[in-house]
């Protein structure tokens, strides 16, 4: 029955034009359509009016609701209460959404539907996250991960969507731009375009709480233009008063107002109750700060009545369940009656009517069946055969674009210099290099005058093919600048370099590319038992007899652009036996992982380097691997990862 009602609803889409036609054909095949479809319908017709007519799409969310429980389809339980509990969300109903949310996840978890699990999971997160409760909104988000495997895009997209709102409340803003990032390259190559504009709006109040107030009103416009276009209406409601919070925190109330007003039209059209509050209060504090007073104090009579209401409409709203929870209990037990009474009468030819109605039902399923499967074997079989020939293309094209990309490894191995090298004259050391892809953006180097040897750690713009080829450009101008010149002073060797990167990526101006390195150079000499060390925005950590000292990198790349002249400073230090030397790129401390998916941080790294400073080298690169492994967890590696280790 399932599969018939499937079949039926997915003829309709193809031959209808637009939106208004597609709802306007679904309620004409609603009037005729038996219950199993009806549940899908309805589902689909409050998808369709969510955002344009929530009042109709709530009516037709509790009728699908309550019609699937009835029947007791799982899949239709399922579907029919992300529906619901949508719908209910956007009638700021979170707490009635949650219980159906919850409901819905039993039903998928007694069947092991995993799909399901995930979607419920999400969906109740959401519930959480709308009241408020950030911190458990979280776990359930995290719990829906582990099925994210059994995702599909749009729902591992809104999954990392919703993430990233939680985190963003709880002012983890680089963790909540990250997962909100994620989304949004989920959507994009999925073209979800309601989803990319929602995306470009998170990441604008990101900026905005940040105080990045270009930033966001270029990510809001950005999601207000894809609204408008696909008639979001209460997207455009939200985005317009968005817009209208960075005005007023930039003090240029005039725009605020206009954009606050715009915003609260299209909420109040369709009854987004939640962006009406938002509204009315964005409005009266900009009347305030333009010195409106008047006004200012008509909002807020508007914002007072409209939370008020709230209260007694969800009161009320509990009143009327209680009465009809009770009614529909004294219904049950008068059904029941009547069943017993039923069940007494003329066994013999209910019996016999059965018998005709299945066997009459069987033939006709069966005929049903046969054509079905077999129009379904034809369609899969065509279909097959294109894939397949699809695949040995897709095959040939990643095993070209692979070959390509470990030729490119081969190169850029044999650019960077030989660490047989520096073990003839750093013998007690080690180099933990872990790329993100097969090619690195990070480097590490040296270079040998007599007493003399000097040691650099650098992380390129990019990472993968793009940052490989940085540091190549790198690479060779590190070796013209110390190999041609024999210039032994980091801070020197610096500024060289700088001049040098520039020129090579005709960086001239403040229009031109971003593109550089950060990098940690140091200068040790055996003889005289001194170090010399100059950093663009790299440190370099020393331990010594346990005590830990952190020397400070200059506060600028080597290239890009910058509107000021560069000048780097260098550090001085007198070396003991025995001392440890650390350089490192930011791809350790950046990583996401751990229970709650955070970063590892700067102040775990310095207290790792703590701990195994006093083990052999070769033991302290097993510990850093073992705890960068164990902390990614299953999370994707964010960065290519360096770090260099020297005992004196």
């Amino acid at each position: 029955m399932l599969r018939r009602t499937l079949l039926f609803i997915l003829l309709i889409p193809a031959i209808l034009q637009s939106q208004n036609v597609f709802v306007d054909s679904l309620e004409k095949v609603l009037k005729h359509a038996k219950d199993s479809q009806r549940v899908v319908i309805l589902s689909l017709l409050t998808a369709e009016l969510s955002t344009q007519n929530p009042t109709k799409a709530e009516m037709y969310s509790a009728e699908s609701y309550g019609l699937a429980k009835k029947l007791n389809i799982p899949s239709l339980i399922i579907k029919s209460a992300i529906s619901r509990g949508t719908i209910m969300n956007i009638r700021a109903d979170h707490a009635g959404a949650l219980q159906v949310m919850l409901d819905a996840l039993k039903v998928a978890e007694k069947y092991n539907d995993k799909s399901g699990i995930v979607s419920c999971l999400s969906a109740a997160g959401y519930c959480y996250h709308r009241m408020s409760d950030w911190k458990t909104s979280l776990q359930f988000f995290h719990k829906a991960l582990v099925y994210k495997d059994y995702a599909d895009k749009r729902t591992l997209g809104n999954l990392y969507n919703n993430i990233g709102n939680s985190l963003f409340y709880l002012k983890e803003l680089d963790s909540a731009r990250y997962y909100h990032e994620k989304a949004l390259d989920i959507r994009t190559l999925n073209n979800d375009m309601r989803g990319i504009s929602y995306s470009l709006n998170n990441i604008g109040l990101i900026h905005n709480d940040k105080k990045e107030y270009d930033q966001a009103i270029d990510f809001f416009i950005r999601s207000l233009v894809i609204k408008e276009k696909i008639g979001e209406k209460k997207g455009i409601a939200s985005g317009n008063i968005n817009i209208a919070d960075v005005y007023r925190n930039q003090g240029k109330f005039e725009k605020a107002v206009k954009y606050a007003e715009k915003g609260i039209q299209y909420a109040d059209e369709v009854g987004a109750l939640d962006f009406l509050i938002s509204g009315y209060d964005v409005a009266a504090r900009s009347c305030e700060g333009l010195g409106n007073h008047k006004k200012a104090s008509e909002y807020l009579h508007k914002l007072i009545l409209l939370k008020d209401s709230l209260v007694n409409m969800n009161s009320a709203k509990k009143m009327a369940e209680m009465k009809a929870q009770y009614e529909s209990e004294k219904q049950q037990e008068q059904i029941a009656l009547k069943e017993e009474l039923i069940q007494t009468q003329d066994h013999k030819i209910s019996q016999q009517k059965l018998f005709i109605w299945i066997a009459s039902l069987g033939v006709f399923t069966l005929l049903a069946l046969v054509f079905f499967n077999y129009r379904n074997y034809r369609k899969k079989q065509e279909l097959f055969n294109k894939l397949a020939q699809s695949n040995e293309v897709i095959e040939r094209k990643n095993k070209d674009i692979t070959d390509s990309i470990r030729y490119a490894l081969r190169i850029q191995n044999a650019i960077l210099p030989d660490q047989r090298v520096l073990g003839s004259q750093m013998p007690d050391h080690f180099i933990y290099y872990n790329p993100r892809d097969i090619v690195s953006g990070d480097f590490y180097w040296f270079h040998h005058f007599g007493p003399v040897t000097l040691l650099a750690s650098a992380d390129c713009t990019g990472h993968g093919v793009p940052g490989a080829f940085m540091s190549m450009i790198c690479v060779q101008l590190l070796n013209q600048t110390v190999g041609d010149t024999n210039i032994t002073s980091p801070e020197q060797a610096l500024g060289v370099l700088d001049s040098g990167v520039k020129k090579a990526l005709s960086q001239s101006g403040l229009d031109e590319s971003s593109d550089g390195m950060d990098i940690a150079l140091c200068a040790i000499h055996t003889d005289k038992m001194r170090l010399q060390y100059a950093g663009a925005f790299r440190p370099l950590y020393l331990v010594r007899n346990g005590e830990f000292y952190e020397y400070k990198a200059n506060k600028f790349s080597i290239g890009g652009h910058v509107d000021r002249s560069k000048s780097f400073k260098g550090h001085e230090i007198n070396l003991q036996k025995g001392d440890c030397i650390y350089m490192f790129t930011d791809g350790y401390a950046d990583q996401f992982g751990g229970q709650e998916g955070k970063k590892f941080m700067m102040r775990n790294f310095k207290k790792l380097i703590k701990e195994i400073w006093s083990r052999p080298m070769q033991e302290q690169h097993r510990i850093l691997h073992e705890t960068f492994s164990n902390w990614k967890g299953t999370f994707d590696q964010v960065d290519d990862v360096l770090v260099l280790g020297v005992r004196i």
